[in-house]
């Protein structure tokens, strides 16, 4: 397929826009400035959502991923962001399977646990980030430490969906950080 636009591709039935990519990312043609490949991965997103499309689906994952990686300076977890919630959206739509790369809960779960302090840190975090002792907490910690308190707060977000749309096993971890939440800049 020769095309040059993401107009043209989102015209495209998805295994087509799949084969184009496959073509464009083996080939390192990526690294062309001028293809908006954001606006891609937005597009195939939104496909996924209206049509409840897993193809659709797995392109985007596919170019969050990538651009995770491939657009430098890109602030930590930006396409991460965009790709558990795509995820949540479609298991909302689809229902939960284990095991599917696209409808298992256990990778947004497992997206939550990679940056997830301890439980004896959680603790310590509660006590810092009630939202009266903010102030206090820019203070002694700093920018930073509210930084990497929103980002469990952003991380834990899609788990908190599904939690709340009835799609995840009750576990006590999970509980402690739904207790928490509200509380977390």
């Amino acid at each position: 397929m020769n095309t040059n636009s993401v107009a043209e591709l989102m015209q495209q039935e998805a295994r087509f826009v799949a084969l184009w990519l496959d073509t464009r990312l083996t080939q390192d043609q990526a690294d062309e400035e001028s293809f908006h490949w954001q606006g891609l991965a937005q597009g195939a997103a939104t496909q996924a959502c209206k049509k409840n499309d897993l193809e659709w689906a797995a392109i985007a994952i596919r170019l969050y991923e990538w651009l995770e990686t491939a657009v430098p300076n890109t602030p930590p977890d930006s396409f991460l962001h965009d790709t558990m919630f795509l995820r949540v959206n479609m298991i909302v739509a689809m229902g939960p399977q284990t095991g599917h790369p696209i409808l298992d809960p256990a990778v947004i779960v497992s997206s939550f646990e990679a940056i997830a302090p301890s439980p004896s840190e959680m603790k310590a975090i509660a006590q810092r980030s009630r939202r009266e002792n903010l102030h206090a907490a820019l203070e002694v910690h700093g920018v930073q430490e509210l930084k990497r308190l929103r980002r469990i707060r952003n991380r834990f977000y899609p788990v908190k969906l599904l939690s709340e749309n009835g799609l995840l096993e009750s576990e006590s971890r999970l509980e402690a950080w739904m207790a928490l939440y509200e509380s977390l800049p």
